[in-house]
């Protein structure tokens, strides 16, 4: 999941991103206790007073069952049925927390996956030794297995001809991570802001599952994530299509819709891709809005991690109903939602930053880790299936394209420390060799953002404020700027990372003009000209008729509710010749 915080700066707004890199609380393991182990601590239980564990709320208002640990060091917590002795072991990190906050979702997935059917559940804390043969009961809890109505994540696996669905019963919890947005304050040096913005960190964070599906694909799930329990069916190869669930309405959804039908011009894709985006007050101070992206998947052939939105193109279905995109802007700040770019100096411009959020949306984003309290710093973080950060060693589609220096090794051959030294050195590109961004960019790589100090959210994962050519991918965008142009080195990074174009054979041209109203559409169109045409025709993106009619006059009406969404062409033809404009249907 990456979650997106975009801060005032003084003059201008700084975009930030937090990916998924977030704290590693507790490793999990199930079924590894022997026999013996389990009747050990049966027997340890039975001299032990057990405690009926009560739900309480979360900072993101989730119901979850708070469980202490007396001590972190040397602890683990096994959750046991004690009827069947499965059970499954949470060990806390080094720099874990005092408490672990174990959720219905969680109790659920575990009982269908692993532990069984029960009444209750024996969470125990334990003391261990060196082995997991040695362990001294610390203190008992139970928990209800009454939450049957919770939602538990679906997840694909398989080729497109066949694909499975990943059940909890042949699936795995391996990882919890504690995730939470870092805010960047407009006013340094004010420290009782500064306090304030570590507590919003602090109740913004949320709780993340890595799972370890049957052919060896880690993904992630965040419950903060809606789901409506579908699988999309493939589109075919066309132009990459959009899922919208909106509230908002009026010019803001119409600016919406134009940031994303530039991307359906620009990409193709095989599978829509699923975001929300809505305007709502945010009350904290200096934030401009919030950005969430899902799942990131790991292709194992490639040893490449990948955004869900571009993994469902990879794999050809929708290999998890959940969001892929999630995004929230404040309307507490003054926006501009107009189409022209003719932006106010005092005003955002709302289409820049849609386009932008939804770009890191499909992948512009590293996964090089930035360290938690100077430990961690230039690892892989999320790679390696046993939840040990030392150990890992992929990284995902956008870390592939990164380079030291105008003439140095990928940051992927360099060793952590390495890393981390160059994602700080003001010396980091982009551009693999033979790579379309060196060829778009005169056989030369493009600098990438990498002040020193590591700004959280904003390094790395944006091209750097030097760069000379149109784009909405800088760390920050002034108030009344605009860029509502997807460039030539936007395209080209996404294409080096797997992406790909639909080849258009339609040239845009209005001989004769007219109009098409409504733009965007929902179910039918009126076209109308000041010239009598006799033949009106839609085309999708590849320059297919889907609908057509003879006509006469210089007004008609169409059908188009059975229209996917995207954008499609309409051609009409005159006694002068044929004229053609876009449209886009919701």
């Amino acid at each position: 999941m990456i979650a997106l915080v975009a801060t005032l700066q003084l003059s201008g707004l700084l975009f930030w991103s937090v990916s998924l890199q977030a704290q590693p609380l507790f490793s999990v393991v199930q079924n590894r206790l022997s026999e013996e182990v389990v009747a050990q601590l049966k027997t340890q239980i039975e001299n032990s007073e057990i405690s009926p564990l009560s739900l309480a709320k979360n900072n993101g208002n989730k119901e979850i069952y708070p469980v202490s640990f007396t001590s972190v060091q040397n602890s683990k917590i096994i959750i046991l049925n004690e009827k069947t002795g499965n059970n499954v072991v949470i060990t806390p990190r080094k720099k874990s927390l005092s408490e672990f906050q174990l959720s219905p979702f969680f109790i659920e997935e575990l009982r269908q996956g692993i532990l069984g059917d029960a009444g209750r559940y024996l969470i125990v804390e334990t003391w261990h030794a060196a082995s997991l043969s040695e362990f001294s009961v610390k203190k008992v809890s139970s928990v209800s297995t009454a939450h049957k109505d919770v939602y538990i994540p679906r997840y694909f696996y398989g080729t497109k001809e066949n694909v499975k669905e990943a059940l909890p019963r042949n699936r795995q919890i391996i990882n919890i991570y504690k995730a939470k947005p870092r805010y960047i304050s407009a006013f340094p040096d004010d420290m009782e802001l500064q306090r304030r913005l570590a507590q919003l960190e602090e109740e913004k964070s949320y709780y993340v599952y890595m799972f370890k599906l049957p052919d060896g694909t880690l993904c992630t799930y965040d419950e903060h994530f809606n789901a409506d329990n579908r699988m999309d069916a493939s589109t075919g190869d066309g132009p990459l299509q959009f899922d919208l669930t909106s509230s908002t309405t009026g010019e803001v959804h119409t600016a919406v819709q134009h940031a994303l039908g530039l991307w359906s011009e620009t990409l193709a894709g095989k599978v829509p891709v699923d975001i929300k985006v809505d305007l709502v007050p945010l009350d904290e101070p200096g934030v401009l809005g919030l950005s969430y992206i899902s799942s990131s998947f790991l292709h194992a052939p490639t040893n490449t991690y990948y955004a869900s939105a571009q993994w469902n193109q990879i794999v050809g279905y929708d290999a998890t109903p959940m969001r892929d995109i999630v995004i929230e802007s404040n309307s507490n700040f003054g926006w501009y939602f107009g189409l022209d770019g003719n932006v106010p100096h005092d005003l955002f411009d709302f289409v820049s930053v849609v386009l932008h959020e939804v770009n890191h949306g499909l992948g512009f984003m590293d996964n090089v880790f930035w360290g938690i309290d100077g430990e961690g710093e230039g690892v892989f973080w999320y790679n390696n299936e046993y939840g040990n950060m030392d150990e890992a060693e992929y990284p995902n589609a956008f870390t592939r394209q990164l380079f030291l220096g105008e003439s140095g090794p990928c940051i992927v051959e360099l060793d952590e420390e390495e890393r981390w030294n160059t994602v700080i050195s003001d010396n980091l590109y982009a551009g693999c060799p033979g790579s379309k961004l060196l060829a778009t960019n005169g056989g030369v790589r493009v600098k990438m953002f990498a002040p020193n100090p590591y700004m959280q959210g904003s390094s790395v994962a944006h091209w750097d404020n030097s760069v000379s050519f149109p784009t909405f991918m800088k760390a920050a965008i002034g108030n009344g700027r605009h860029c509502h142009i997807i460039g030539a080195h936007e395209i080209a990074m996404l294409l080096d990372m797997g992406w790909t174009q639909v080849e258009v054979g339609i040239e845009e041209k209005a001989k004769t003009p007219f109009s098409i109203m409504p733009n965007p559409v929902t179910s039918s169109i009126t076209i109308s000209s000041e010239s009598n045409f006799n033949f009106i025709e839609i085309m999708n993106f590849l320059g297919q008729s889907v609908i057509s009619q003879t006509t006469e006059g210089n007004t008609a009406s169409l059908n188009v509710e059975n229209l996917n969404k995207g954008v499609y062409f309409v051609r009409i033809t005159t006694a002068s010749g044929s004229s053609v404009q876009k449209f886009m249907k919701q």
